[in-house]
């Protein structure tokens, strides 16, 4: 099992819905890997699926015919919505029957919970049906949530909603950020994972465009970016917290400031300005956004000499 969390606004079910389009057309992830082709089963208590979750699904690239959404429930001769807390052997008879499942995407995953979300025991009774059938079918589990009040700059899986069941049961918690500074994109980050080593990420931007198929539908989705590396929390610091109050810099500001000076009399070997820069107290992730921020460029020197960097002209 799986979580994505963020604050609100972060776009987390149309990354997800990002995540489902490339299975579903055996695409390319965003690290230049090849995803294996399948099935993707949705079920979402919080978006309606034909006004928001398949437009966004769709736009995404997303291949229909993999596409998989759990509607409402029969019961005596009338439909009423999908409860996960009671209806799970539903859920998870669908989840059988799609012979090349690949992902399945629950959101908000507190609803799965029947009883208090706070609850180690409760949630872990909750999930392990679901668990067993996503081990059984060797198919991830992912569960959308939400960021609690936990402040910014704190360890990420400490903001992560609900029971610590959530992250102790998940092999990876990406997180999602959106930045204070608007002309940045949004941020993903891996904050925990028990298949390897936590930290680095992607950016990303919300695109908004209209269906091909059907222009008039408005909808949005996910155009990733570069990688970045990092801790989560230094990586979602580096986007989320605002300029002071008092006028003090930001840690990516003053790198920048920083930065610019040490170039101001041209280029320098790369090897140096890392080494200079790390005296300074930058740390590797604030070092290469800054470097992206200025746009700098790298050339490479005489014989047998490294590779110069500088400002653009």
């Amino acid at each position: 099992m799986h979580i994505l969390a963020g604050s609100p606004g972060t776009a987390k079910t149309t990354v997800a819905l990002s995540m489902a389009a490339t299975i579903t057309r055996g695409g390319t992830w965003p690290d230049g890997s090849k995803s294996p082709k399948g099935d993707v089963l949705i079920w979402s208590g919080e978006d309606d699926i034909d006004d928001t979750l398949l437009p966004r699904a769709l736009a995404c690239g997303c291949d229909p015919k993999r596409l998989h959404f759990v509607r409402d429930v029969g019961h005596r001769g009338r439909n009423r919505p999908f409860d996960p807390a009671t209806d799970m052997n539903g859920l998870l008879d669908v989840a059988y029957e799609q012979p090349n499942l690949k992902l399945v995407i629950v959101e908000p995953m507190v609803s799965l919970v029947a009883g208090s979300s706070n609850s180690n025991s409760a949630v872990r009774k909750a999930y392990q049906p679901l668990i067993t059938m996503a081990v059984e079918r060797g198919c991830p589990l992912l569960g959308i949530t939400h960021f609690n009040k936990a402040g910014k700059g704190t360890d990420p899986l400490d903001r992560v909603t609900g029971s610590l069941a959530f992250g102790g049961l998940a092999r990876m918690v990406m997180c999602a950020a959106k930045p204070a500074n608007l002309s940045l994109p949004n941020r993903l980050v891996r904050a925990k994972s028990n298949l390897c080593k936590s930290g680095d990420g992607f950016d990303y931007a919300i695109v908004h465009t209209h269906l091909d198929s059907d222009p008039i539908i408005e909808t949005n989705c996910i155009e990733w970016g570069q990688a970045v590396f990092g801790s989560a929390t230094d990586l979602l610091a580096e986007i989320e917290q605002p300029r002071r109050s008092d006028g003090r810099e930001t840690k990516l500001d003053q790198a920048v400031t920083w930065m610019a000076a040490a170039l101001a009399d041209g280029s320098v070997p790369s090897a140096a300005l890392w080494d200079a820069a790390e005296q300074a107290g930058i740390s590797k992730a604030t070092y290469r956004r800054a470097r992206d921020v200025l746009g700098l460029v790298s050339e490479k020197g005489g014989f047998g000499d490294g590779w110069n960097i500088g400002l653009p002209n």
